[in-house]
């Protein structure tokens, strides 16, 4: 059954549940299709615990969507309920969809969606891995009792749809970026290098990703350190908030070379600062499909990361992969390898990334298509 409001000819809108929003890699793909819609045939609504005042939600109102936010479900489950079941009383013919980016997370609202009619319930699986996750002891179990809810299964990669879906048939949507956004520039690379104080001729490593267990900075970091032992020159650009931040801080302390890395935070323009970078390390202990790994490959950095990203994000030859069972110098070697190596990074890598479908643009036709799918 198609929304009343629809059959009248109101823009379609799809709910997008992301509770935690934070400048990682589903919020950058949601805003990079956002940035590509035409507003007049799609509008994205967001449903998010997040209680600050980020610049994402300026934009997206100023794009005609609107952004709920309800803090945290288990701070006071009732009422955020509640709040959902308002929600969705007063939108929900509006809603083509409603699409949750956390399995985990994802039951009251499809609870709340299937109670009010909404026929498109999509869950979405971003990660194959749950390794260090507090979640992952529960995961199973709230995972079977959220899919009776949904209508529709997608994941990123085939390795995410397995791991959460099991036999079930799943759907998968590619993760994308604005290819051409994030090519090499020169000038921001001399603009971020003098705002941090970094020289024109130091080698920089450089990471972004939330500060959690998932993306490996106690060894990112233990790596870098014995990099610079060997060469000074070295300094380690990390762009990223998250949990172990603090803890990251004391660790390049107590190793001695916090004076050699730089915390930048969140930053809206990510590009300019792969830009400022020489060398992308990604050592994680486990992704789904890594889209900063896109974005480094778009910009032409050469890339060091742990063998368990999935071979359909290393579509360019600048990857390189290594076990996280190797020793501390095995890495070592290997930045250095990549440093040495003589890099065109205005070369072709935003093409072929391209070309492999991976660009936004390209892709949003599809997303639109699977929304309108019965």
């Amino acid at each position: 059954m198609i929304p009343n409001n629809l059959e009248r000819g109101c823009t379609p809108r799809v709910l997008q549940f992301v509770p935690g929003f934070f400048s990682g890699g589903i919020e950058s793909l949601l805003m990079g299709l956002l940035r590509c819609m035409d507003n007049s045939r799609l509008q994205f609504d967001f449903l998010v615990d997040t209680q600050e005042a980020l610049p994402e939600f300026e934009e997206i109102r100023s794009a005609g969507g609107r952004v709920f936010q309800l803090g945290r479900f288990l701070d006071a489950p009732f009422r955020y309920q509640r709040e959902v079941g308002r929600i969705l009383d007063t939108y929900s013919e509006e809603y083509l969809a409603v699409h949750c980016h956390t399995v985990i997370r994802a039951l009251p609202i499809l609870l709340a969606a299937r109670r009010r009619g909404i026929r498109k319930r999509i869950l979405h699986s971003h990660t194959d891995s749950l390794q260090g996750s507090r979640q992952a002891l529960i995961a199973p179990a709230i995972s079977a009792a959220t899919a009776p809810l949904a209508t529709d299964f997608w994941a990123c990669s085939d390795a995410a749809g397995r791991f959460f879906f099991g036999r079930r048939a799943f759907k998968v949507f590619r993760n994308t970026i604005r290819t051409s956004q994030f090519a090499f520039d020169s000038d921001d690379r001399s603009r971020v290098r003098l705002r941090l104080g970094i020289d024109s001729c130091d080698l920089v490593i450089g990471h972004t990703g939330r500060f959690t267990f998932q993306k490996n900075h106690d060894w990112l970091i233990r790596v870098f350190a014995s990099l610079h032992a060997q060469c000074p020159n070295t300094r380690l650009l990390l762009v990223g908030e998250g949990p172990l931040k603090a803890e990251m801080r004391s660790l390049t302390e107590a190793l001695g070379v916090a004076d050699a890395v730089c915390f930048v935070g969140l930053q809206s323009d990510v590009a300019a600062y792969l830009s400022a970078m020489d060398v992308f390390f990604l050592p994680s202990h486990y992704e789904g499909f890594c889209i900063s790994l896109l974005e480094a490959q778009a910009n032409g950095l050469p890339c060091l990361a742990a063998d368990v990203i999935q071979d359909d994000v290393q579509v360019t030859p600048l990857v390189r992969t290594c076990s996280l069972d190797e020793p501390l110098e095995h890495w070592t070697d290997a930045l250095m390898g990549l440093a040495d190596r003589k890099q065109d990074r205005k070369g072709s890598n935003v093409e072929i990334i391209r070309t492999a479908g991976f660009d936004t643009a390209l892709q949003l036709e599809q997303l639109i298509d699977m929304y309108h799918q019965s």
